[in-house]
Order: C-alpha cells, then sequence, then structure tokens
C-alpha cells in the first residue's frame, strides 16, 4: 500500500451472504475503482478490488471506501481472500489484504 494506512476489510458474514467494507488507498485521487469475484471452488471466495489510472495528479494519497455484498450463498464456512491491485501503467502492484475464513448462516 502507499501510505501509512492498512485498515484490514471489515467482513461480516450473515444469513445467505458475506457484506465486505473497507478502504482502498491509492497513490492520488485519479483512479477508477472495480472489483470482481471469483469462486475458484466450493467454499472459496476472492474478491479483487483494482484501481486504474484516468489521469495525472500529483502525488497524494486517495481513500476510496468500498462496500460489497455477496449474496445467495449457502451455509457454511467459506474461506474468504481480498486482493487490492493497482494499475501503474505497464506494471501492476497487487496485496493480499485479508486472508480469513468467514461463516455463513
Amino acid at each position: 500500500m502507499f501510505g501509512g494506512r492498512r485498515i484490514p476489510p471489515v467482513v461480516t458474514g450473515g444469513k445467505g451472504t458475506v457484506v465486505i467494507q473497507g478502504i482502498f488507498e491509492v497513490p492520488h485521487p485519479l483512479f477508477d475503482i472495480t472489483g470482481w469475484l471469483v469462486q475458484p471452488e466450493p467454499f472459496t471466495l476472492q474478491l479483487g478490488i483494482r484501481a486504474t489510472p484516468t489521469g495525472t495528479s500529483p502525488a497524494f494519497g486517495s481513500l476510496h471506501l468500498y462496500q460489497s455484498r455477496i449474496g445467495r450463498l449457502p451455509k457454511g464456512s467459506y474461506s474468504l481472500q481480498i486482493i487490492y491491485v493497482v494499475d501503474k501503467g505497464t506494471t501492476r502492484d497487487s496485496t493480499v489484504v485479508y486472508a480469513n475464513p468467514v461463516t455463513v448462516r
């Protein structure tokens, strides 16, 4: 990550759902934030959040708040991994910011 802030996402399992709230810090404010979900196997979830630059700006960190709700999940314990990806032109930085189980009721 880019600054001193390393606030882990807040993950809450519920009835058929997982709700994720977090703060994603990027190098400057001119970034679009998108996300995607992959379920490589049953009871495994991988949430990716990508920052793609839309222009150039003075280099001072910018915080992006996000919330994601994954629904229609069967009951059980899921392995959840959250990855932040920052595109930097031809290069890309990625960081796993969360890797823990979450229980869906």
